[in-house]
């Protein structure tokens, strides 16, 4: 793995060691066991069937699966290496999405990125030592996914691709990788493992991972509430208008614009500025900065650097429109200073605003800040949602959640509000995008309208996409997002603890297909975090 080799810290080298060293356990099992009960230290994954009850994938064509018998422990082997490559990948598509998303900044994405690849040395050593048997097929599949993850990482670390590019690759990739892990989970019911001892061996693998990770970053303390914590925390921002020394600048908000004026003067700015869609609105904000570097080197300041959150706890990007001069826009040596507008589009009933800083060019820890761009604006974890339980609905696709019904999960509270099949939806994706394409002979369009609510009692945005869904039906295949652009609007967004979105996902699904579930995989490979709901058809 190319992460572990180059612009990476001692200590990370050091913990590299620390935890290769232990990882390795994994496949050789602990002290007085044999080679065949090895153990591990890595998360559980998502449900899989009753055994001798239907699945939730394709069956494989392979049923000569009792060769290694109903002993639990002779599946810890292809059971981990497929749950470390499956969740690896997920958890880099994570920290890429956010770092896309504002929500993280490069160093942190990419450390993070780097800490789980160490699981991924462990899973190439295990199929190294994989010798061909009854799941040689799974096998092989695995060494197909790592090797595109590690091109791809390569890819990244070495520069030669983007963020937003690697995202394009690992997609499928992820898809593919977890398809290959609930193909494993099924042989192993399917050979007689009971499913108590399957679900045992992943929550022993989920409390490995989650000791690890807890050691590597430790919970963080509470927040203080004094003088020392304002601007730091978006329960404390600046006071409005106030002229601020943060990390590397001086920053001040100097003049707000919201509403119809703010769109009168970019339709007037430039003809191709697309208007606000229903029930949203574009802010501008003007942002005086002044570089407080010491390097003597020129150092670039825009509206990437900038966020925006509000009473419903959604996060705003610096939107790409042609607004009016002076945009803020420079690259400023020690003490120049420059001033400009950066454009948000919000809701309507947004209110309590909040300006987020996160210096793109720095890795330095803590340095984002808050100002308030209205009076009063302070944004705050709604209370109760530490005690908000998930609840047991949908857990097996054999029960699906009710159609309609509302599910609660250990992270998001989710409700099919809509869906439309054939040749509704066919009209719908047209009339959205006059470019889409037939689905082909025995397919047809499915869009799905789901409300997701972040029930999840912690500080942090969260995000929500079509890559956490999949849906299934009788003929026993699943249908990922097929990438295509899904009416408006799209289920998308980060959004703080207590902050709901809502939004289309669309699927290409067979004709023939009927029951079809709407299946919640968030890749945490915690059984209790599956979901299926029922979609009506």
């Amino acid at each position: 793995m190319g992460f572990r080799t180059t612009r990476r810290t001692v200590i990370f080298r050091i913990l590299t060691l620390l935890i290769l060293t232990s990882a390795c356990s994994i496949f050789s099992g602990p002290a007085g066991t044999s080679a065949e009960e090895p153990v591990s230290e890595e998360p559980a994954p998502a449900d899989v069937p009753e055994a001798g009850e239907g699945e939730d994938e394709p069956e494989p064509e392979d049923e000569g699966f009792e060769g290694r018998g109903a002993d639990v422990e002779a599946w810890r082997q292809p059971v981990a290496i497929a749950l470390y490559i499956s969740k690896t990948c997920q958890e880099t598509v994570d920290q890429l999405d956010s770092l896309a998303a504002g929500g993280v900044d490069q160093k942190t994405a990419y450390d993070e990125i780097f800490l789980y690849s160490i699981f991924l040395d462990s899973a190439e050593a295990g199929l190294d030592a994989w010798e061909a048997d009854e799941l040689a097929g799974y096998r092989d599949q695995l060494r197909d996914s790592l090797s595109a993850m590690e091109t791809v990482l390569l890819g990244l670390q070495e520069e030669k691709i983007d963020p937003d590019q690697a995202l394009t690759d690992l997609r499928p990739v992820c898809a593919a990788a977890q398809e290959t892990f609930s193909g494993i989970q099924y042989a192993a019911l399917k050979a007689g493992v009971p499913r108590e001892d399957l679900d045992g061996l992943l929550d022993e693998l989920n409390e490995g991972m989650e000791d690890f990770f807890s050691e590597v970053y430790p919970p963080e303390q509470p927040e203080t509430g004094g003088d020392s914590e304002v601007g730091k925390t978006l329960s404390s921002p600046y006071p409005v208008g106030s002229l601020q020394e943060v990390p590397n600048w001086e920053i001040q908000i100097v003049d707000t614009e919201r509403g119809e004026p703010v769109w009168e003067l970019l339709a007037a700015e430039n003809e191709y500025n697309v208007p606000p869609p229903e029930g949203m609105e574009y802010i501008m904000v003007k942002v005086h900065a002044r570089s407080l570097y010491e390097d003597g080197a020129e150092h670039h300041i825009s509206g990437i650097d900038f966020a925006m959150t509000g009473s419903r706890l959604h996060l705003y990007l610096n939107t790409r429109v042609a607004a009016p001069e002076p945009a803020l826009d420079a690259g400023l040596l020690p003490g120049e200073e420059a001033e400009g507008w950066i454009t948000f589009l919000v809701r309507e009933d947004e209110d309590n605003l909040v300006l987020i800083f996160v210096e793109c060019e720095s890795w330095e820890e803590g340095r984002e800040r808050f100002f308030s761009v209205e009076e009063t604006a302070v944004i705050k974890i709604p209370e109760g949602l530490d005690s908000i339980e998930p609840d047991e609905q949908g857990i097996s696709w054999t029960d699906p959640v009710p159609y309609g019904s509302e599910v609660v999960t250990d992270d998001w509270k989710l409700q099919v509000m809509d869906v439309v099949r054939g040749e509704e939806a066919w009209q719908s994706m047209v009339e959205w995008e006059p470019a889409s394409n037939a689905p082909g002979d025995n397919f047809e369009y499915l869009l799905v309208y789901i409300r997701a609510g972040n029930i999840v009692p912690e500080m942090s945005f969260y995000p929500i996409d079509a890559t956490y869904f999949s849906v299934i039906g009788d003929l026993n295949e699943r249908y990922y997002d097929p990438y295509l652009r899904a009416p408006a609007p799209a289920l998308e967004g980060y959004v703080l603890p207590g902050g709901v979105v809502e939004g289309w996902i669309v699927y290409v699904v067979q004709k023939a297909d009927t029951n079809l579930l709407l299946a919640y995989d968030p890749y945490t490979n915690l059984v209790e975090s599956f979901r299926y709901l029922s979609l009506g058809f």
